[in-house]
């Protein structure tokens, strides 16, 4: 998409100022969203909250623009925010192994460490041909100095997802 390069460029060029007039001029809900999603990728998070705040009353999935919210509150080492975000889409049975994950990651962020590997273990029960919240689950047991915990984990993970290379070094790295 032309419109997303040229966004992306101004990022890259440093000329935040342009990108954001760029994104002043966007119409309808669909190219606000994209718009927010580049800009929470370039690490303009105030524009990604200003843009998907313009829409959130009349974006059709309300269920995305929270989600969307809530990653950017993440990116933005604003974790407590995004797990009151979190709390309400989940609360909503918006219910996703990736809202799980991520409200984990907040917990792990924020020190609950506990209440992290719950949420992560929500997310592989709710997703468990999903790789990557096993994946996760190791990392963040390794993040915690839980090396026995996180080996358990590794090695259902190799037995679940024999042909997976991220698996097999995430496991080698445990051992």
């Amino acid at each position: 998409n032309t419109f997303a390069r040229v966004l992306r460029t101004y990022y890259h060029l440093e000329q935040k100022e342009k990108a954001r007039a760029t994104l002043e001029q966007l119409a309808g809900p669909q190219a606000v969203f994209l718009g927010a999603q580049i800009a929470d990728e370039m690490h303009d998070f105030e524009t990604a909250r200003n843009l998907l705040a313009s829409i959130r009353s009349t974006y059709p999935d309300q269920g995305k623009i929270e989600s969307t919210l809530a990653l950017v509150a993440y990116h933005s080492g604003q974790f407590a925010e995004c797990e009151n975000i979190l709390q309400s889409l989940l609360a909503s049975a918006n219910q996703t192994a990736s809202t799980l994950n991520l409200r984990g990651w907040c917990y792990h962020k924020q020190g609950k460490n506990a209440e992290a590997v719950e949420s992560l273990k929500q997310a592989i029960h709710l997703a468990p041909t999903d790789e990557v919240n096993y994946l996760d689950l190791t990392r963040m047991l390794i993040e915690q100095g839980s090396l026995p915990r996180a080996l358990e984990v590794a090695k259902q993970a190799t037995v679940k997802f024999p042909n997976s290379v991220a698996v097999y070094e995430s496991r080698g790295s445990v051992e």
